[in-house]
């Protein structure tokens, strides 16, 4: 009785499969890394709850205004945004003890020392006409202010370590700038130069290129792209042109996001819905008397313990007027969504 071979199954075809899934996982995929200004809102007040009256001083106060033309006060005098950081470094800090700006209470640090804590207190004001693109530049500025006085602060306090050896620091150049020997080209016994072996045979055929691997290769990219990325979930109905800010931070887990897109709608969506500014909820413009349903529908998408850490990400146009942007934080003020993040690229 013969026995019969069993047919070898014809994998040619994988690699282009692999090739269609790869296209699909590129435009059906995000993978940009989600980067703003992370900020929590003020809780709203109790209706039950008693207004008292707090005295605060007015030396530990700074108030900071933004006018509907954009253009900034801080105190009593008119800056321009590139001044602001050396304002508030001075107001916070206060290093020559001036009677008009803030007190110092020293406070003890656990792992530290007593150390003179500023009493100073930032109140940033804006016009409903306010820009958001200057909005976002104010509140950079600001953030990069007291992340330079920490720095400070950490440096002062733990020098030996940031600062690197000489003997390490020499190591590590020589390490990324190796020397380069002067001799280029060295010669054999004979006093011919090592490069002239290398010589060009005509009658020699340019061998083929392998393509046996090709498949391997885009399966592993495959797999990095199903790893790394996450699918669209909603389609952008609005035009958004995110504004810059050096102090941009990465949002951790983009899984726990819920995000609230403010801008003019695509034009293709121009005749039905206008050029004026629109909120838009997952797949559908919303008002900002919808957000409440929006954020409660995100709760209960989350499991109970990742609740409380959700984020709203703020994704605005720069050129929206903060109005719009004002009474979306107090509709989440009201919903107790207080944990926010001001959508914003990373720039040098």
């Amino acid at each position: 009785m013969s026995s019969k071979k069993t047919p070898a199954i014809n994998s040619s075809s994988t690699a282009d499969i692999a090739f269609l899934l790869l296209c699909y996982f590129l435009m059906t995929t995000t993978m940009g890394t989600q980067t703003g200004l992370s900020r929590r809102l003020p809780p709203m007040p109790d209706q039950e709850q008693k207004t008292q009256d707090q005295k605060v001083n007015r030396r530990n106060i700074i108030i900071v205004k933004i006018n509907s033309a954009d253009r900034i006060l801080a105190g009593s005098e008119p800056i321009d945004v590139s001044q602001l950081k050396d304002k508030i470094k001075e107001f916070l800090s206060n290093p020559s003890n001036d009677p008009n700006l803030p007190e110092k209470e020293v406070t003890e640090i656990e792992g530290f020392r007593p150390y003179p804590v500023s009493k100073g207190v930032i109140s940033l004001q804006n016009d409903r006409g306010t820009s958001y693109q200057a909005y976002i530049a104010v509140q950079n500025e600001l953030v990069k202010a007291v992340n330079e006085l920490r720095c400070r602060s950490s440096a002062g306090s733990s020098s030996f370590w940031m600062r690197p050896s000489r003997t390490l620091s020499r190591r590590l150049c020589l390490r990324t700038f190796p020397r380069q020997s002067p001799r280029t080209l060295e010669r054999n016994r004979k006093g011919e130069s090592i490069m002239s072996k290398f010589r060009k045979d005509d009658n020699r055929e340019t061998p083929g290129i392998s393509s046996g691997s090709l498949s391997d290769i885009v399966f592993m990219l495959l797999f990095f792209f199903m790893v790394t990325t996450q699918m669209r979930e909603t389609e952008n109905k609005v035009m958004v042109k995110i504004p810059e800010a050096s102090e941009s931070v990465k949002l951790e887990r983009k899984d726990l996001a819920a995000y609230i897109n403010v801008g003019t709608p695509i034009r293709s969506l121009q005749a039905q819905y206008g050029t004026d500014a629109r909120i838009q909820l997952n797949d559908s413009f919303k008002s900002t008397a919808d957000i409440r349903d929006f954020i409660a529908a995100e709760r209960e998408s989350k499991s109970e313990a990742d609740r409380s850490l959700m984020t709203v990400n703020i994704r605005a146009d720069q050129d929206v007027r903060m109005g719009i942007i004002s009474d979306i934080k107090q509709e989440l003020r009201r919903c107790s969504a207080l944990k926010i993040m001001y959508n914003a690229r990373k720039s040098e």
